[in-house]
């Protein structure tokens, strides 16, 4: 087979690579993976639901299981979890400075901990390393999604094998990685989802004019801006 013809067939092989969807089905159980891993080796003092993380955290437990009266925790269990939130034992409420964003995107696979948890009866609660699992299916979901959307928007200007390395340059050489793996109960990554979502649907809809693109738009802004109200400046 001719040379020149060899390096056509390597070249079409690469750029299907490239273009195709399938690497990131396997990218969702891989950081899930390196996350968990991270989270068994480097504990943070063995609170991952500590400081800004519980004010994040904090809806679902008090949605699903505790409740928003102070009366229903533990008693200093605000204090336990780095102040993230704060018992106030006066008006017998839960009071978080921290906006619900996060723990919205997170609500579908704490209510699968929670499914798993009532029907194996595991008796885990809520800010335990069961629930932790979960949230970090939750973060190499919509990380994954992130990486995604900016590579597609990226194509829009440049070449699928420029938008894959682009990619991969944001993920490695900014504080993504970080927030992935070891903080990944912050906003950022989820930030970082939602803004890139929002970066090719607006894109995408000024290509199309379709309605669906706009609509995405708008919902994704929203949420990030519930995630974080800055964002909006975005």
């Amino acid at each position: 087979m001719p040379r020149e013809v060899v390096k056509g067939l390597r070249r079409i092989s690469l750029d299907s690579i490239f273009a195709a969807r399938w690497p990131f089905y396997f990218l969702v159980p891989l950081i899930f993976l390196l996350t968990h891993l991270r989270h068994n080796s480097h504990t943070n003092f063995d609170c991952e639901f500590c400081s800004d993380k519980a004010g994040y955290y904090m809806y679902l437990p008090a949605t699903f299981h505790y409740g928003y009266e102070a009366a229903a925790y533990p008693q200093k269990f605000d204090i336990q979890h780095g102040s993230g939130f704060v018992l106030d034992t006066v008006n017998n409420k839960i009071v978080t400075k921290f906006t619900s964003g996060v723990a919205l995107l997170q609500v579908p696979f704490y209510l699968v901990g929670a499914f798993i948890a009532e029907t194996f009866s595991i008796d885990e609660q809520p800010y335990s390393r069961f629930y932790l699992i979960f949230m970090d299916i939750g973060l190499a979901f919509y990380c994954t999604m992130g990486l995604f959307f900016f590579k597609k928007w990226i194509e829009y200007y440049t070449s699928s094998r420029t938008g894959f390395i682009a990619m991969l340059v944001i993920f490695f050489s900014t504080h993504l990685y970080y927030y992935t793996l070891d903080e990944n109960l912050m906003s950022h990554a989820y930030s970082f989802a939602l803004m890139s979502g929002s970066l090719y649907a607006m894109k995408s809809w000024m290509n199309t004019n379709k309605q669906k693109y706009f609509v995405m738009f708008v919902s994704m802004v929203a949420v990030a801006t519930l995630i974080r109200p800055t964002n909006i400046l975005f």
